[in-house]
């Protein structure tokens, strides 16, 4: 039996992505991954996923990327690589972790393989602009209102704790 997290790390990823049951069994053993087993990082290879990398960021600078959360674009991965990784170029990445030459060859074909086969055509923000105008500047404005709301949270959250420590003091 998969533990949680592993569950929820492949539960996850057919959500998001929309894919099958079939089309992420399919993934993941073209990822070299036992589907019925635990997922392990695709980076290290050594520990337990429990987490989904985002093979290309989502966002650059400050606008949608391209791809979002689809299965060509995520990649079960681990705690510790997925934040050294951050935003870099997965090729980018390996290169800093994998020395062995071969391990890291034999990784990249791996992975280049897997995003020819799953990843999706690209949309830029640009493109997405063009094609639904006004959906786009609703989410703008949605983006803007949510960050006027946690400014706002913050500036309370202040008040409450300079009034905590007010009353601490007395």
């Amino acid at each position: 039996m998969r533990p949680s997290c592993s569950s929820a790390v492949r539960s996850s990823a057919s959500t998001a992505s929309g894919a099958s049951e079939p089309v992420l069994q399919g993934a993941l053993s073209d990822l070299g991954q036992d589907p019925e087993a635990d997922l392990r990082c695709v980076y290290c290879d050594e520990r337990p996923a429990q987490t989904w990398d985002h093979v290309s960021s989502l966002v650059k600078d400050g606008k949608y990327a391209g791809y979002g959360h689809v299965l060509g674009n995520l990649l079960p991965c681990c705690q510790q690589c997925n934040s050294r990784k951050g935003g870099k170029d997965w090729r980018e990445f390996l290169d800093a972790e994998l020395r062995d030459d071969e391990k890291r060859s034999a990784k990249v074909a791996l992975l280049e393989a897997y995003l020819l086969r799953y990843r999706p055509a690209r949309y830029s923000y640009d493109e997405i602009n063009e094609l639904l105008p006004r959906e786009v500047e609703r989410l703008q404005e949605l983006q803007r209102s949510i960050l006027a709301l946690m400014q706002e949270s913050d500036t309370v959250a202040r008040e409450i704790r300079d009034k905590v420590r007010a009353r601490l003091r007395t």
